[in-house]
């Protein structure tokens, strides 16, 4: 049995419920991961804050953000975060081979983002830890954007508000399909909302 509800917009608490209706409008449905963030209003709003904080004021555009997202839900072994964001890289203008590539850490991509990929992949592999020659050979970015693209291990996003489950359960067994094994396409998987107790 889940841990925390997954929510339907009708049976969310009640300031959760027009949070759920903005994400199921720009997402085309609701996801599982929303609608468990809406068993606590605050990891919502919280949740939508980060995402408009980003939208306003981050650095990178929305392909470079998905590399980063890709490779980091990589190194976390993270399926339904790489199934999510292959999904989310192919509507920023990555191909299904080249989300794949990312994941894999053979895309070539030039030597600016392949640098700026090693550093996310080293930090969320190494709980944090960049080795020196890493860093310096990410040395062709802004200091100030390097910072603003890595964080430590599991921390993407939603990870920093996960509400007191583990990383395994923490998507309570949502079923997406990885896009790129077995001969998918590519799409996003129909998500399975638990059956209610």
């Amino acid at each position: 049995m889940p841990r925390v509800p997954v929510h339907t917009i009708g049976e969310a608490p009640e300031q959760s419920r027009e949070a759920l209706r903005g994400l199921e409008r720009r997402m085309g449905r609701l996801l599982n991961i929303h609608a468990e963030m809406a068993h606590a209003p605050v990891v919502l709003v919280a949740y939508e804050g980060i995402q408009q904080a980003i939208a306003a004021h981050g650095s990178f555009d929305a392909k470079t953000r998905e590399a980063i997202a890709l490779a980091v839900a990589a190194v976390d072994e993270c399926a339904y975060c790489q199934s999510a964001h292959t999904a989310g890289g192919r509507a920023a203008g990555w191909s299904l081979e080249e989300t794949v590539a990312i994941r894999d850490g053979t895309a070539d991509l030039g030597p600016k983002l392949g640098s700026l990929l090693a550093v996310a992949r080293e930090i969320a592999g190494n709980t944090g830890y960049v080795a020196d020659a890493t860093w310096r050979a990410g040395g062709g970015l802004e200091r100030r954007r390097i910072g603003r693209a890595v964080r430590p291990r599991g921390s993407e996003h939603v990870h920093q508000l996960r509400v007191g489950h583990d990383h395994a359960a923490g998507h309570l067994g949502d079923r997406l399909h990885l896009p790129g094994e077995r001969g998918d396409r590519g799409e996003l998987a129909g998500e399975q909302v638990h059956p209610r107790a």
